[in-house]
């Protein structure tokens, strides 16, 4: 996404924001607005659709954030967060939506089909070209229905119908996002879970290393916090040992030197997290 995202809509996103702040403010932001258009026309290598090029010029309105820039982040962020606050008119009667980099989320109170979801999108796409004043920014969309079978649609690889270069139809027991998998539980609720990638390889820093004792402890408590967090806890695995929610983890842990001798469970890691009363 960060490619996709040139300076022209990074301006208009920041002065939407700073739009109720006094004269002072937004003569400040003007000024800083000139470094990062300054720094996005200075970047020599910027890549584009499939490949890199490689271009000195000082086309500012043509090249997108930097990859890994240190504002770039932030920055997407923030224009991700404008584009659904003026364009929040498609987004009525829905559980949830947002974006978080370059994937976004929605939750709807029906199941849609196919044809709703292209739709929708056809919609969607052309408010993002209006506000973006451009078509730098495209978005697919995939709809999730476990089990999903039509013998009148393309072949299932890896779970997955594609529909479209636009619209896939995934169709698994669970529905990747980000670092989470979302997971319809028995009961009827929606549960989520720590996502791993097939054939995805976990490493940690081991305890070998010339980092300090402190950094060696700070890895596996971030790492309890974090599958922990995106994990929904229940009766169910409350008590359950980490090591035995997440084997994978926990093994990657062991092989690093790093797991303590007993995994606490996901309510003692929980209520370790929370802030004193």
């Amino acid at each position: 996404m960060y490619p996709s995202i040139k300076y022209p809509i990074i301006e208009t996103a920041v002065l939407y924001y700073a739009r109720n702040l006094d004269a002072m403010d937004r003569q400040t932001i003007t000024f800083c607005l000139q470094f990062i258009k300054q720094g996005m026309s200075s970047v020599l290598v910027n890549f584009c659709d499939k490949y890199y090029e490689y271009h000195g010029g000082n086309e500012t309105g043509e090249k997108g954030l930097a990859i890994r820039g240190y504002e770039s982040a932030f920055l997407a962020d923030l224009v991700a967060s404008y584009l659904l606050k003026v364009n929040d008119h498609l987004f009525t009667n829905m559980e949830f939506f947002g974006i978080y980099w370059d994937d976004g989320l929605m939750i709807t109170h029906q199941l849609w089909t196919r044809e709703r979801l292209s739709l929708w999108l056809s919609n969607f796409q052309q408010a993002i070209n209006t506000t973006c004043g451009s078509t730098h920014l495209q978005f697919t969309a995939a709809l999730w229905i476990p089990n999903f079978v039509d013998t009148s649609l393309p072949p299932l690889i890896d779970n997955t119908i594609t529909i479209s270069n636009k619209l896939s139809i995934k169709t698994g027991p669970t529905f990747p996002f980000l670092d989470a998998e979302l997971l319809w539980h028995e009961q009827g609720d929606l549960r989520w879970g720590v996502f791993q990638k097939p054939n995805q390889a976990l490493k940690y820093v081991p305890r070998q290393s010339t980092h300090s004792g402190v950094t060696h402890s700070a890895i596996t408590k971030g790492d309890f916090k974090r599958l922990t967090h995106l994990t929904t806890i229940s009766a169910e695995n409350g008590d359950l040992l980490l090591d035995r929610v997440y084997p994978h983890h926990a093994s990657a842990l062991r092989k690093a030197s790093l797991a303590p001798k007993i995994f606490p469970s996901l309510n003692e890691i929980g209520a370790a997290d929370e802030p004193p009363k």
